[in-house]
């Protein structure tokens, strides 16, 4: 038996980069999710990380779920068969596979359960040690699938005398903000502390032909595009932003030093805001803090100002430029203000410009996960209807009118760092 015990799915399976981000997490992060284009591969790293949990954990119990029974026929087998070679039941690390209660025992006491979500009461039963719920978004309606995701979530109490980690992980096309996925792994405001999201877009599956991806590509447009190209949550009307939260927030290196500038957006009855951003040496922004609260007056919004300069270093605040009197009382009040760029568009393109990739695969903004109302507003941000969007005003005046200063201000930053050792808490 040793020679199986050293079994690998290479020759069958090498996953690309997007996916071994998934893969390395594997009993670090306990709730995972592969969101992804159709034909992006998301499903077939889902039942490798399954095959790959039970070959390396001798006795584990785990599920694999699907929306139907058909769909266990469809998908989980075909993909077993290429990766233990077909029929997958006569690969030696196989023991036995019961097709009539759906159940595959791997030579090593290993347990795999296929499963339908049907009826969400199937989730229910002994703890578990892992669960794969594949292409959640199909579950209807949706109230069935929260159903059936709290029961896994009870369920994974660990197998009785085992001792692995437990985790699940969840591979599908995203569906829209607001539902009970986009909550549960994405909402900043909702989103569990356990969970990360990785994103897999039609482009990052080699093995598709050009011809079948462009063909994609030329018959989604809008939010269909973003679902089923990008792998991105979207709803009806898509968000003016590409703002994936698995490039722009989870994955990213924090700067130890950098130019300070801030953002402010001033409301009284809608929140007032302010952004506090780190230019690193190569002029990429980190939005590094937030402050979001309404009904706070001229004074109430100077303290912010200090309490926020105070924590990250002296820097340029970019007002509202439809509140001068504010401004001029933050000026008093020895803060540096100054009205930001009143030109909406180009504040806007600023941003979304920002969050392409720049050539050398990273992005010119990353927002840190505190600041929960930008990024809210990042992902539905819609720039037809006027409304939700006081972070974002306050980025792009930071944005748009620090650039347009060029080095003049970044030099006053950069003195100031230097003095006071540039270090910022994160």
């Amino acid at each position: 038996m040793n020679a199986l015990v050293s079994v690998d799915l290479r020759d069958a399976y090498t996953p690309h980069p997007k996916q071994l981000l998934f893969h390395q997490d594997a009993g670090i992060v306990k709730y995972r999710a592969l969101f992804g284009a159709t034909g992006s591969g998301k499903s077939f790293a889902g039942v490798a990380e399954d095959v790959y949990w039970c070959l390396r954990n001798p006795g584990i119990v785990g599920y694999i779920f699907e929306p139907t029974y058909k769909m266990i026929d469809r998908i989980v087998i075909p993909t077993l068969n290429v990766l233990l070679g077909s029929p997958f039941w006569q690969n030696p690390v196989i023991k036995d596979f019961n097709r009539g209660r759906m159940n595959i025992r791997f030579y090593n006491e290993s347990t795999l359960w296929l499963v339908s979500l049907d009826d969400p009461e199937q989730a229910e039963g002994g703890n578990l040690d892992f669960a794969h719920a594949d292409e959640a978004r199909l579950v209807k309606p949706e109230a069935k699938w929260e159903t059936a995701w709290r029961v896994i979530q009870r369920r994974l109490r660990g197998s009785a005398g085992q001792k692995y980690p437990v985790g699940a992980w969840v591979t599908t096309t995203p569906n829209q903000p607001g539902s009970a996925l986009y909550n549960f792994f994405e909402n900043p405001k909702t989103k569990s502390p356990e969970a990360a999201v990785y994103r897999l877009h039609l482009d990052d599956n080699i093995h598709l032909s050009k011809e079948f991806r462009e063909g994609i590509k030329r018959e989604h447009s809008g939010a269909l595009y973003k679902r089923f190209v990008e792998g991105i949550f979207a709803g009806d009307v898509a968000a003016t932003f590409s703002f994936d939260y698995a490039e722009h927030v989870a994955k990213f290196a924090i700067p130890q030093y950098g130019d300070m500038a801030y953002g402010v957006d001033f409301g009284w009855t809608e929140p007032s805001c302010i952004v506090a951003v780190m230019f690193d040496g190569d002029r990429r922004a980190f939005v590094v803090d937030e402050m979001y609260q309404n009904r706070l007056s001229d004074a109430d919004i100077t303290d912010k100002c200090h309490e926020m300069q105070d924590k990250w270093g002296k820097g340029r605040f970019w007002c509202d430029p439809a509140s001068p009197d504010t401004i001029d009382f933050m000026r008093r009040e020895r803060i540096d203000a100054k009205p930001g760029n009143r030109h909406r568009d180009e504040g806007i393109r600023e941003i979304g410009g920002r969050l392409q990739d720049a050539g050398d695969g990273k992005h010119r903004l990353y927002v840190n996960d505190m600041c929960i109302n930008l990024i809210d507003e990042l992902q539905s941000y819609n720039m037809e209807r006027k409304g939700h969007d006081h972070a974002v005003d306050a980025l792009r005046y930071c944005l748009l009118s620090g650039k347009r200063l060029r080095n003049t201000i970044w030099g006053l930053g950069s003195l100031d760092q230097q003095q006071t050792g540039g270090r910022r808490p994160w």
